[in-house]
């Protein structure tokens, strides 16, 4: 399983080929949200906390979208246990290709 270790003010991705390594300073951000969602973010109990993750798990997304390493990795994982037979994921590909077309088409990409 791919998971993100963080020790100290350090982001480590283990990979089986090469681990990437990004030292972090602290920073402060500031956003404004609408006062009733204010309201229900003061309810919850580490909220802070919650923000960093949610930061977090967008930049792994994006560095996701962006590395075939990566991608091919998690696929490996997650195949490496799965109980699909090959019919099944040929299936799955194709309902997956139909899906994104008609994605690009509402867009107007295609």
């Amino acid at each position: 399983m791919f998971s993100i270790l963080i020790r100290e003010n350090l982001f480590i991705y283990p990979l089986p080929i090469l681990s990437v390594v990004v030292e972090m300073s602290e920073v402060e951000i500031r956003f404004k949200v609408p006062t009733g969602l204010k309201e229900e973010m003061e309810e919850l109990p580490g909220m802070e906390e919650m923000v960093v993750e949610f930061i977090r798990l967008k930049i792994f997304e994006h560095e996701l979208k962006k590395s075939k390493e990566l991608q091919r990795f998690i696929f490996e994982s997650l195949s490496a246990k799965s109980k699909l037979t090959l019919a099944d994921a040929i299936e799955l590909g194709a309902k997956m290709k139909e899906g994104m077309l008609e994605e690009l088409k509402e867009k107007g990409l295609l």
